[in-house]
């Protein structure tokens, strides 16, 4: 939460738990919100607008932070409602492998095209 780093800290309140649970609630009534499912909607369409400019711009760096970060966030996503179950573990291991693969010669595509051929 965002009152961490710029709300009222403990310290700030002279070490008085009252004065700082009175400055935190005042603070937490007036910051902006983002709802969580806002904030996961938006950062996919950055993600995703990131991979197609970079894909388009070549720039693999960039495109490989952004399908990386796609990943992970495609996995909270989609397995975080299974919590521990083993089996989401598994199956999100075994998705993962195609999905490297095919980041793996998708790059090798990219770097074809850049590179000259003798």
């Amino acid at each position: 939460m965002g009152s961490h780093i710029w709300g009222p800290g403990f310290r700030d309140c002279n070490d008085d738990y009252q004065t700082y649970s009175d400055a935190k609630s005042a603070f937490d009534a007036s910051a902006l919100v983002i709802s969580e499912h806002v904030y996961s909607i938006v950062w996919a369409i950055l993600l995703i607008s990131a991979a197609f400019w970079s894909a388009n711009t070549n720039r693999r760096g960039i495109f490989n932070a952004a399908m990386t970060f796609g990943g992970i966030h495609a996995y909270t996503q989609a397995f975080e409602p299974f919590y521990d179950e083993p089996l989401a573990y598994v199956i999100g291991g075994l998705a993962a492998i195609p999905l490297a693969w095919g980041l793996w010669r998708l790059n090798d595509q990219f770097e074809a095209r850049t590179t000259p051929s003798a």
